[in-house]
């Protein structure tokens, strides 16, 4: 599987850029309003994801890969068009939202083709293709620093560049990556319309699992936590730096999980939680003492998203280890939703704050209570998969 890390890599990667992108033409949109955009494009993206992740469990990884990049390489090149003054303009942006949203998916597809065949140091290598999202946000941070000098740059930053990533992914993808499930499925494809019922019915189970939901919520925390400080710090554009700091810690923290890989991943969720409280006591300490703000938010934020290296890859390892090779495709796209939501609710929040100029400092604050309120539903989770476990094996 290391020779098939770099594409799945470069493919999440391809597609972290592309939506935020997208993300940064909606929001110089003058045909929409562009909060309005973004709300539409997460909310189809948390309907969809588990969808088309979970018609890759019969349809082969690597077809679905090509199809999720085609079609986010297709949703960018409508955006050339956004910025036209005719009303052509307004049809190519909601075609590229609704493509994108429902079908340019790549993530969660990715994360399923790593864990079908990737069982030692699975959480290890799960969280290497999380690094794209670092990166991602570290070059929106250089991005924002060095600033636009040209009325095209726009077109550059956010058409061309991540138009070629993608090019270069679905390439990487068609020659170099090949999925041994593909021929296993060629005899025995379903029906479109059998598939479909079988995969509404399936997600429908997997949603009244309590296991399942208590997990979702818990990342869904996670999640919101996070993005609405990195978005906050990334709107501001006083804090790249500190952001770049940020996404340097999620990368050393990656890097520590290749030496405990023998260690269980609920007790590397329970350091993540250790480390992250870790870093809001020293926030709120320095804050109290009145230490320089950058120096704060550079020394928790590297703190916190450390933890973040160790919580979200456990979590994904621990969801994987929960289901069949035929149902990792509607488990990473539950955590996309999960994902999702999380976006959007730090995207409302920074909008509030930016709105109504609120101190950063009670972003802080709102983004530390979401964490340490998410132990509740993480506590029930492992419980429930302990109690699950200890019944199977009575059984067995």
């Amino acid at each position: 599987m290391k020779k098939y890390l770099f594409i799945l890599i470069s493919a999440i990667l391809a597609d972290v850029v592309c939506n935020n992108s997208i993300v940064q033409i909606y929001e110089i949109q003058p045909h929409f309003n562009s909060l309005g955009l973004i709300i539409t494009m997460l909310c189809l993206q948390m309907i969809a994801a588990p969808i088309q992740a979970g018609f890759s469990d019969f349809c082969c990884r690597r077809k679905s890969l090509i199809v999720a990049l085609v079609i986010s390489f297709v949703s960018l090149f409508f955006l050339i068009y956004s910025k036209s003054s005719s009303s052509i303009a307004s049809i190519f942006l909601l075609l590229s939202l609704v493509l994108n949203a429902c079908l340019g998916n790549t993530v969660p597809i990715a994360w399923s083709a790593l864990a079908d065949v990737q069982q030692k140091k699975l959480r290890f290598y799960l969280g290497l293709t999380t690094t794209a999202y670092a990166i991602g946000y570290m070059a929106l941070a250089l991005f924002g620093q060095t600033g636009q000098h040209s009325e095209n740059a726009w077109l550059w930053q956010n058409i061309a560049l991540p138009l070629a990533l993608v090019g270069l992914s679905i390439l990487f993808v068609w020659k170099l990556y090949n999925d041994a499930r593909d021929q296993k499925l060629k005899d025995k494809s379903p029906h479109f319309i059998e598939l479909a019922n079988s995969e509404f019915k399936s997600l429908s189970e997997e949603l009244k699992s309590r296991s399942t939901l208590f997990g979702l919520l818990a990342y869904f925390c996670w999640a919101c936590s996070q993005y609405s400080v990195l978005l906050l710090l990334l709107e501001s554009q006083k804090h790249n730096m500190t952001v770049m700091i940020m996404m340097l810690g999620y990368i050393v923290g990656v890097s520590f999980l290749g030496f405990n890989h023998k260690v269980k991943d609920e007790k590397m969720i329970k350091l993540a939680y250790f480390i992250t409280i870790l870093s809001i006591i020293c926030f709120f300490s320095g804050n109290l003492l009145s230490y320089d703000n950058e120096i704060l938010f550079s020394i928790s934020g590297f703190l916190y998203t450390w933890g973040n290296a160790f919580l979200t890859p456990s979590i994904f390892s621990l969801f994987s280890k929960e289901r069949e090779i035929d149902e990792q495709g509607k488990g990473f796209g539950l955590i996309v939703s999960a994902d999702s939501a999380g976006f959007l609710i730090g995207i409302i929040f920074v909008q509030i704050f930016t709105k109504y100029k609120i101190d950063p400092v009670y972003m802080i604050l709102f983004s530390s209570i979401v964490f340490l309120t998410s132990w509740l539903p993480y506590s029930i989770y492992e419980k429930t998969r302990k109690n699950a476990d200890r019944i199977d094996s009575v059984n067995s």
